[in-house]
C-alpha cells in the first residue's frame, strides 16, 4: 500500500458529557478548561476547543433529558425542522453541528474525540464507524504502541476481587508513581461500526476524522480516578500524536486489531410480560478475551451451578468470609440472660425502594412469579413482597421526586399530603399504612428492604439499634448500625418492629449482575430459614458480633469558587470499604494530579467510598468504627 499524504489537522475538539452521567468526560473536558484558564492556550501544542456536548443533563447527572444524544447526529436528523417542542438533545445536536461541521462539509472541524464511560468491562475502547479513515486508525495504532499491550485487569466489579479486597485489614502502601504507570498501560481495543457518514448517528461523525473513546468499567453517576487518569493519557497520547503528524512525522503503515461490530444480542425476557428473566452469567460478565463459555442462565440454573462446585459451606465461605483482626473497639462485655420474643407472624420483603437497583427489583419479582406458580407455601413462613417505588422502576431511576429512603421519619409519615405532594412522600404514607403504622403493635414484624450500592459494601446488614436481639445473631455479614431512635430513622425498615435494610455490592445502577443478585437472594433465603426456625422454637445461642457504627461522613474536595467537584477517590482507596483508614493515607485524588491524604489521628473505617447516590448529597465516604457487641441468646416466647 502507498504512502497517504493528508491535510494537517487544525481544528481539534474534545467532547465530553454527551450523556450526562458518565463522568469521566465530564470531568476531564472542565479540567481541561482549567488547565487554559490558568496556563493559556499554549497549555498544549495544539490549539483544542473543548466542548460540554450535553449540559442540562450534566446539570441533572442523567443519560438525557430528552432521547439519547448519542443517536441525534445522522445526517436525516441534523437536517430536519426543530421546534421548541422538539426533543433537547436533537435542539442542541443541531446547535453543535453548527458550531463544529457542518457535518461533511469542507467546513467541518478536522477531529472530534468524544469521551464516554461504560458500566461493561470494556477497558480503554477507540469506537469508530468507518475502516477506511487513515487519521483515526493511525491514531488507535499509535494508542495501542504506547499501551505496551501491559494486561492490567481492570475487573474491578469482580465478586472474588471485592472478597478479597474486604479481607485485607489495612492498606499496603505502594508507590503512588508506579501504580499510575501500571493504571495507563492498558489494552487499546479498537471497534469498527463501518456505517456511511451520513448514516453515522453520533457526535465524532460530525468531523472529517471522529471518535469515541470508551473507557470502563465504571458505574454512571460515579468518578474514579484510575478510569480518569486511564482517559486522561490516551487524551493526552491522541493531542502528541496529532502534533507529531502536524509537524511532519511519518507514521508507517502495519496491521491494526480491531473489532467489527457484527449484531446485538437482547437478555432474555417473559413473552408476556417483556421483562428480564435472566442476568449476564457470572462466567461471562468476568470474561477474558480466550474464554468461551456459555452466555446466559436463569438465577435457579445459576445456583445448581456454582453449588455444584463446592460444597455448601465452602460457598457460603467464599461469599461471606470477610474476618479481620485489626481496629477492633470492645464494647464492655457482660453476662445476659437469655431473651424471648414475640414470633414474627408477618414479613415483607421489599425491593425497588431506588427504581435503578435493580437486583431487588429482579428478586421481587422472581418472588412474585414463584408464588403465582407455587402458591403462598413456597416459603415456610408467610412473606408479602412489595415493589416500593413502581414509578421510579418503570423508568429505572433512583427517584421521581425525592429520595424515597427518606420518607419514612415520624415527622414526613405524621405530615399532611396533596396531590402536589412529593410522588414518594404520598407512597411512604401508602406503604405505612399498609405495613405500619410506624411505631404501632399494628406494624409488621420484619421488613427486610433490598438494596444495591456502587461501592464495594459486599454483603451488608444496615439498621438502626445495638438493641434488636432478632437481627443481630453470629452470621458472617457486615453489620452497619446507625444509631438513631426509630422516629427519626427515615427508611422503609423502619416502619417494622424488627427492620432492615440489605445492600449488596458493587452493582452500577440500572444494571443487574448474576453474582449480585445470587448473593441478595442467598441472604433473603437465609433470613426466611433463620425466621422460620426462630417461630419454631430454635433458640439462638449467645455470642459476640462484629459491627461497625458510623461516626461522620466526608465530602470530596470541591472547587472554592463553583463548589463542583475538584477530585476522586484516590486509585489506593478505590473498593477497599471497611478497611482501616490511617493518618497519611491517601483518600483523594485531583483531577491535575495530587494527592490528598488523610490528616486525623483517630482511625476510622470507609464505608459506601464512591456511591453513586451520595454524590448530590455531598458524601464521598463515610467513616465509622469496628466494635464488637455481646449479643443474649434468643428464642421465641412461649405461650
Amino acid at each position: 500500500m502507498a504512502s497517504v499524504s493528508l491535510p494537517a489537522l487544525g481544528r481539534v475538539a474534545v467532547c465530553g458529557g454527551t450523556h450526562g452521567n458518565e463522568l469521566s468526560g465530564v470531568y476531564l473536558v472542565q479540567e481541561l478548561e482549567r488547565q487554559r484558564r490558568e496556563k493559556g492556550d499554549g497549555v498544549w501544542p495544539i490549539p483544542v476547543t473543548t466542548v460540554l456536548t450535553n449540559p442540562r443533563a450534566v446539570k441533572e447527572c442523567r443519560r438525557y433529558i430528552d432521547t439519547d444524544m448519542n443517536r441525534c447526529f445522522s445526517s436525516d436528523t441534523l437536517s430536519s425542522p426543530v421546534t421548541d417542542s422538539s426533543p433537547y438533545e436533537v435542539r442542541r445536536a443541531q446547535e453543535l453541528n453548527n458550531l463544529l461541521g457542518p457535518k461533511g462539509s469542507p467546513d467541518a472541524v478536522d477531529m472530534i474525540c468524544d469521551l464516554h464511560n461504560t458500566t461493561s468491562n470494556m477497558g480503554l475502547t477507540l469506537i469508530h464507524y468507518t475502516s477506511s479513515d487513515w487519521v483515526t486508525l493511525h491514531i488507535c495504532k499509535y494508542l495501542q504502541a504506547s499501551s505496551s499491550r501491559c494486561e492490567l485487569d481492570m475487573r474491578i466489579n469482580q465478586l472474588a476481587g471485592f472478597c478479597q479486597t474486604m479481607m485485607d485489614a489495612s492498606f499496603q502502601k505502594s508507590d503512588l508513581t508506579s501504580n499510575l504507570a501500571k493504571i495507563t498501560q492498558v489494552p487499546v481495543r479498537v471497534l469498527v461500526l463501518d456505517f456511511t457518514v451520513s448514516d453515522a448517528y453520533n457526535l465524532e461523525s460530525v468531523s472529517k476524522h471522529g471518535f469515541t473513546l470508551e473507557v470502563g468499567p465504571q458505574p454512571q453517576g460515579v468518578i474514579r480516578s484510575d478510569i480518569f487518569v486511564i482517559m486522561k493519557k490516551a487524551v493526552d497520547l491522541t493531542i502528541d500524536w496529532i502534533h507529531k503528524f502536524n509537524s511532519g512525522t511519518v507514521f508507517e503503515g502495519g496491521e491494526l486489531e480491531a473489532y467489527k461490530f457484527i449484531r446485538s444480542v437482547d437478555y432474555p425476557r417473559n413473552p408476556e410480560t417483556g421483562t428480564l428473566t435472566a442476568a449476564i452469567h457470572p462466567q461471562l460478565q468476568v470474561l477474558n478475551d480466550n474464554s468461551d463459555q456459555s452466555l446466559m442462565a436463569g438465577a435457579t440454573s445459576l445456583r445448581k451451578k456454582i453449588r455444584g462446585k463446592r460444597s455448601e459451606e465452602e460457598v457460603k465461605e467464599h461469599f461471606f468470609c470477610l474476618k479481620t483482626v485489626n481496629g477492633y473497639c470492645f464494647l464492655k462485655k457482660r453476662e445476659m440472660a437469655s431473651v424471648s420474643l414475640p414470633a414474627l407472624g408477618r414479613v415483607a420483603v421489599c425491593g425497588g425502594t431506588h427504581g435503578n437497583e435493580l437486583s431487588g427489583v429482579y428478586l421481587v419479582q422472581e418472588m412474585e412469579r414463584q408464588r403465582r406458580e407455587k402458591g403462598d407455601g413456597v416459603w415456610p413462613i408467610p412473606v408479602t413482597t412489595v415493589l416500593t417505588n413502581p414509578r421510579a422502576v418503570k423508568e429505572c431511576r433512583r427517584y421521581i421526586d425525592t429520595d424515597m429512603n427518606r420518607c419514612f421519619s415520624s415527622d414526613t409519615l405524621s405530615s399532611p399530603v396533596a396531590d402536589n405532594s412529593p410522588y414518594e412522600v404520598r407512597r411512604a404514607h401508602e406503604l405505612n399504612n399498609q405495613l405500619g403504622p410506624k411505631g404501632s403493635p399494628d406494624a409488621i414484624d420484619l421488613i427486610c428492604d433490598l438494596h444495591n450500592t456502587t461501592s464495594n459494601m459486599g454483603l451488608t446488614l444496615i439498621h438502626y439499634t445495638t438493641s434488636d436481639w432478632t437481627k443481630i445473631t453470629k452470621v458472617p455479614v457486615r453489620v452497619l448500625v446507625m444509631d438513631v431512635p426509630y422516629s427519626d430513622a427515615y427508611s422503609l425498615e423502619s416502619v417494622s418492629k424488627h427492620g432492615f435494610s440489605i445492600e449488596v455490592g458493587p452493582q452500577p445502577h440500572g444494571v443487574v449482575r448474576a453474582d449480585i443478585f445470587l448473593i441478595m437472594k442467598e441472604a433473603v433465603d437465609l433470613t426466611i430459614e433463620w425466621i422460620h426456625k426462630y417461630n419454631s422454637g430454635t433458640v439462638f445461642e449467645a455470642g459476640e458480633v462484629e459491627i461497625f457504627k458510623k461516626i461522620k461522613s466526608v465530602d470530596y474536595p470541591r472547587d472554592p469558587e463553583t463548589g463542583s467537584v475538584s477530585a476522586a477517590i484516590h486509585p489506593q482507596l478505590q473498593d477497599r470499604d471497611f478497611c482501616l483508614l490511617r493518618n497519611g493515607d491517601p483518600m483523594f485524588l485531583t483531577f491535575s494530579g495530587e494527592t490528598v491524604k488523610y490528616k486525623q489521628e483517630e482511625e476510622l473505617h470507609p464505608l459506601f467510598i464512591n456511591e453513586c447516590a451520595y454524590y448530590e448529597k455531598a458524601i464521598a465516604f463515610h467513616l465509622g468504627k469496628k466494635m464488637m457487641l455481646t449479643v443474649p441468646s434468643v428464642q421465641v416466647q412461649k405461650d
